[in-house]
């Protein structure tokens, strides 16, 4: 797997990956920027699912992409039964699409309780 990062700033973002001779950021004097790493996975139409992008399910039901507990997850909010599941991404990507993500759509998120 590529080993890449991307870092929003304010109105776009910066795309890096590292090797072994480099890693460093574009950004790396801004340490209140956060990393986004990629997860090494792509949406049905193949775009590169990033920490933070925001992925809309077959049913139309939208849910973040975030990294807990040593991997990468799709966030989903259960109001009825469970609270917040975490759903490995792997599983939850057969027929997910980036829609946006969370620094430009927040408002995709809005909750659905």
């Amino acid at each position: 797997m590529e080993i890449k990062f991307r870092q929003w700033s304010s109105d776009r973002f910066h795309y890096w990956g590292c090797n072994a001779d480099n890693f460093t950021s574009p950004l790396s004097n801004r340490l209140d920027i956060p990393s986004e790493q990629f997860t090494g996975l792509h949406d049905k139409n193949g775009k590169e699912i990033y920490e933070g992008d925001i992925l809309q399910n077959e049913a139309g039901g939208h849910s973040p992409v975030v990294y807990r507990y040593g991997g990468f997850f799709v966030e989903l909010v259960d109001c009825e039964e469970f609270g917040t599941m975490y759903v490995p991404l792997n599983e939850a990507i057969l027929f997910a699409e980036i829609i946006g993500n969370i620094h430009e759509n927040l408002e995709l998120l809005e909750s659905p309780c």
